[in-house]
């Protein structure tokens, strides 16, 4: 295997695990994070923090962002519609659901949209 095949792999194995380790912790930190914020709150300064450093990246790295009001107005509702009916529901379920199960169930939704397709 050449040095560039090893550096590849390396990081595709290093990106695998981040995203097991940050996406799985995300239903932990939910579970903490309700017991003591209300469900919509906590969801809406997740995302607002999380929009703001992705913003902010795009600008350090002279990224420009161009949308026209139609794209706007699409990307927003998609946007409304995931916070509100994924996250805040996910947020607020976890207050009578273990964080585990809660990753279980959103972890075969894709399952179930094949299955009913």
């Amino acid at each position: 295997m050449s040095p560039q095949e090893r550096q590849h792999r390396l990081r595709v194995i290093i990106a695998f695990a981040l995203v097991y380790l940050l996406w799985g912790s995300t239903y932990l930190g939910i579970r903490i994070a309700v017991d003591d914020v209300p469900p919509a709150t906590m969801a809406g300064t997740r995302f607002f923090i999380a929009g703001s450093l992705m913003l902010a990246w795009c600008a350090l790295t002279g990224r420009q962002i161009r949308l026209s009001k139609r794209d706007f107005m699409r990307v927003g509702s998609v946007g409304v519609l995931l916070l509100t009916g994924g996250n805040v529901v996910v947020c607020w379920s976890e207050q009578y659901v273990a964080s585990g199960l809660a990753a279980l169930i959103v972890a075969i939704v894709p399952i179930w949209v094949v299955v009913i397709e």
